[in-house]
């Protein structure tokens, strides 16, 4: 019977407060009756199907008709006071919505399914070829013998011009190991994969286009497969269309099973190689670490002791497409969560200051036989209803992160869209709004739970667990405060610093675009007859002041190629970054010559091997001025003079510093970008010289037309986006800040309106009585201030996730959040202590 009985009692809390309180010991009463007719086992069963059964159909209505009444009274509380009720909204609204579009972020990274079979257990081998290069049968062997992977693929990726029936386009091209669609169990829709004996030197030349490209091409026929295309001027055959979406690796439209047959397809970029394992079948990451290290450092024993950026590592797929954004997206998503701790513990107090302004209310329905639950129950029907109404707009607000989000970190593959409309990311704006709302409803709740709810009396004043409870949400206020001001300013300094620094070239008035050679008449010498061709073009057009060209633009490419070099044949050899430019390029791009010259057009014509140096490799044999003349020698390239030093160009932006370079004439190009000074602003004028550029011959190409501006916006838009997402969470974080210290202060005072009155009738000055509730809110402001900055300076390294060199700013960014959140707290606390100055003792008195 105690059994049965505690159990019931237990069911019966399922029950919304105020139904309990009035059927709770009615029900109970009836349960025991009902159990004392109980004979046997088959009763008791039958007891409880029946007990069970009537909870099932009354305990939702019940719960919605209470919430219902709940929900009405609440709405009519908003009603007095509309712009409070807008301003905790709007807080809420922001701080869920920015959680939640970052989450929606880490759901596409992290949590969504890839596109591929059996997903987890895909593993990228990265600074690391299985056999030491790109060999068809000793690949395939090691393959099918391997101790961790079950099977594996090699891959390499370019662009290409891509010549079709009636255009020629430049797309993305992945050269692959026959097994890439098969390992990977994205069968194309159309016609089929690559079979066993296609990637072999000397297969047939066949190739899969992307779902999207079949379209832009083809208008969705299946006729095109079969069909021939050129890539870079060499016969393909369509053998299959790729999935939907699929676009793997790097937003590639087109593979090719020739990855083993590097001079099927000429390259006029770079390559690299790269490879992806699946794991064996019951062989965990670590086991299969372990087998892989073991491999990898045998082969390259000098690899064990490499840093962490370049040793040969196994990573899960997912984490390598990630990449840099997966940490950066987590540093975000803390400072989101810290805004929302900080917005709850702003409401919470707001909510409290209303909740014992409402005694009288509280006071009146207990006398009517409400309980402290049925109390409870109000209140928390009351935050959580206005964080769920707040989670609603935030979807709004998320949409908005995560298309910022999309424009800002670009996904490395279709299926890793940053989406709201995903179950994971609106489960997640669900429970954070119940989470919310049970956060910044527990002080009220707390308040009218343990709080005496009978009239104090002419005497009282606020009671200390009041004020201790408001007391620690302005110190976890201004703690958070710290930490997120702090980060703010470190990173708005870093991002200012950026954009002061010179990079060793011009910006303004700076027009670009790229175009390739592959499959053209003009590959190789004839790339001169191009580009005279091209320069006629470009000098008719109005506005035109110089034109030159390299092979490797700054900020135009990740890409590079060089070697080591010495000087005269003698001395350690430096490695340094080689670039093909054409006559008049420093002067066109606003570089600095040092020393010497640059080159000049009669150099095209003149064999002779020359060469320019920039003075980070100078700096390691000498000075500049003693370059000139002196021989660069090194490995199998040819001597060349050199004739010039030019400073250094930071290549990758101002995040990265200048590396030894040196540049010789393009006399032989595999492709360019044309580099145009023009005489005002370079936007306005980047179609005619696009145009002026496609007229010199169809079928080459023009792409990536930008301005030298446009380029740096590109460059540091995932700095900008991070820098003021965050400068973003730290200003709000001050206002809420302020806000709740102005409130505190302010209810503090008119609760104890009475003792300050007595105070001042016993000759105590307003100076001196508001210097003391300044010193009071100054020691609680203050620790909380010094938990802050200790928390901000600890996790100040995480800032170089977001930007790199920001975490060396956050200490002394500290101290000045420190400084600068005391000074505001002073002015909120002067402000909410005004009407002590203009307190009247005996109104006062007599009022009580």
């Amino acid at each position: 019977m105690k059994l049965s009985e505690r159990l019931y009692r237990w069911l019966l809390k399922l029950y919304p407060a105020g139904f309990r309180d009035e059927f709770g010991t009615p029900l109970q009463r009836q349960f025991r009756d009902d159990y004392r007719e109980v004979a046997g086992y088959r009763d008791l069963a039958v007891l409880w199907l029946g007990t069970l059964a009537d909870l099932v159909r009354s305990l939702p209505l019940q719960t919605a008709r209470e919430f219902g009444q709940d929900a009405r009274h609440t709405l009519r509380l908003w009603r007095r006071r509309p712009l409070h009720t807008a301003f905790a909204l709007a807080v809420l609204t922001i701080a869920i919505g920015a959680n939640t579009g970052i989450f929606s972020v880490l759901n596409a990274l992290l949590l969504r399914s890839l596109p591929f079979h059996d997903p987890d257990r895909l593993a990228s081998m990265r600074f690391y070829l299985p056999t030491g290069a790109a060999d068809h049968s000793a690949f395939h062997d090691w393959r099918k013998h391997s101790t961790y992977a079950a099977d594996a693929f090699m891959f390499t990726s370019n662009e290409v011009n891509l010549e079709g029936s009636s255009e020629t386009v430049r797309t993305r091209l992945t050269e692959t190991s026959w097994n890439f669609f098969e390992m990977l169990g994205a069968r194309p829709v159309w016609g089929r994969g690559f079979t066993d004996h296609e990637d072999r030197p000397a297969g047939e030349a066949v190739a899969v286009i992307g779902h999207g490209l079949w379209h832009q091409l083809h208008g969705g026929d299946p006729a095109a497969i079969g069909s021939t295309i050129r890539l870079n001027g060499v016969p393909f055959t369509i053998v299959g269309i790729a999935p939907p979406g699929f676009d793997y690796p790097s937003g590639t439209a087109l593979w090719t099973s020739t990855v083993f047959e590097f001079q099927r397809v000429p390259k006029t970029a770079v390559s690299f190689w790269s490879a992806v394992a699946r794991l064996k079948s019951g062989l965990s990451w670590t086991q299969a670490r372990q087998s892989f290290e073991a491999e990898a450092f045998a082969r390259r024993p000098g690899s064990r002791t490499a840093p962490d950026a370049s040793r040969p590592a196994l990573i899960p797929l997912r984490e390598e497409l990630a990449g840099p954004v997966r940490q950066a997206s987590f540093v975000l998503m803390a400072g989101a969560a810290l805004l929302l701790l900080l917005a709850c513990a702003n409401v919470a107090n707001f909510l409290l200051g209303h909740t014992l302004a409402r005694e009288q209310e509280f006071l009146i329905r207990t006398a009517m036989g409400a309980s402290r639950a049925r109390l409870a129950q109000q209140l928390l029907t009351e935050t959580i209803l206005l964080a769920a109404i707040a989670a609603g707009a935030g979807l709004v607000v998320a949409g908005w992160t995560t298309s910022a989000a999309l424009a800002f970190q670009p996904v490395s593959i279709a299926s890793q869209t940053y989406s709201v409309l995903d179950w994971r990311v609106l489960a997640f704006a669900a429970s954070l709004s119940i989470a919310t709302g049970l956060l910044f409803g527990a002080a009220p709740v707390l308040s009218v739970t343990r709080r005496v709810l009978a009239f104090s009396g002419r005497t009282a004043t606020a009671g200390q667990r009041t004020i201790r409870l408001q007391s620690s949400l302005v110190l976890i206020q201004v703690a958070v405060t710290i930490v997120l001001l702090a980060g703010s300013v470190a990173l708005g300094r870093t991002f200012l610093g950026l954009l002061r620094i010179d990079n060793g070239y011009a910006l303004r008035s700076i027009a670009t675009m790229s175009v390739s050679f592959g499959g053209t008449p003009y590959m190789g010498a004839q790339s001169r007859v191009y580009y005279q061709q091209a320069v006629e073009r470009l000098r008719q057009l109005p506005n035109v002041t110089a034109i030159s060209a390299t092979q490797v633009l700054p900020l135009g490419t990740d890409a590079y190629g060089g070697g080591r070099f010495n000087i005269d044949g003698s001395g350690t050899e430096t490695l340094a970054m080689v670039v093909s430019v054409a006559p008049d390029y420093f002067a066109t791009l606003g570089g600095h010559v040092i020393a010497g010259r640059e080159f000049t057009a009669p150099d095209l014509e003149d064999t002779s091997p020359i060469a320019v140096v920039n003075e980070e490799f100078a700096r390691s044999f000498g000075d500049g001025g003693s370059m000139i003349g002196r021989m660069i020698t090194g490995g199998t390239w040819e001597p060349r003079r050199i004739v010039g030093v030019v400073r250094g160009m930071r290549d990758g932006g101002p995040l990265y510093a200048p590396t030894p370079q040196i540049f010789w004439p393009s006399r032989s190009a595999r492709a360019m970008t044309f580099v145009v000074k023009v005489n005002g602003d370079a936007a306005a004028q980047l179609a005619r010289i696009r145009d002026a550029l496609a007229s010199v011959d169809a079928r080459v190409p023009v792409f990536n037309a930008r301005t030298m501006q446009q380029r740096l916006r590109e460059r540091l838009s995932r700095p900008r986006f991070y820098a003021t997402a965050v400068i973003f969470f730290g200003g709000l974080a001050l206002l809420l800040s302020i806000i709740g210290v102005y409130g505190v202060v302010s209810y503090a005072c008119g609760e104890r309106l009475r003792e300050l009155g007595i105070r001042l009738a016993l000759g105590t000055t307003p100076t001196r009585l508001r210097g003391r509730l300044m010193s009071r809110m100054a020691m609680l402001v203050g620790v909380g201030a010094i938990a802050g900055g200790a928390a901000a300076s600890a996790g100040g390294h995480y800032l170089r996730n977001l930007i790199p060199g920001a975490e060396s700013a956050m200490a002394m960014t500290a101290v000045a959040a420190i400084g600068g959140t005391l000074l505001v707290a002073s002015l909120a606390t002067w402000m909410a202590t005004r009407r002590v100055a203009h307190l009247d003792v005996m109104q006062t008195l007599r009022s009580e």
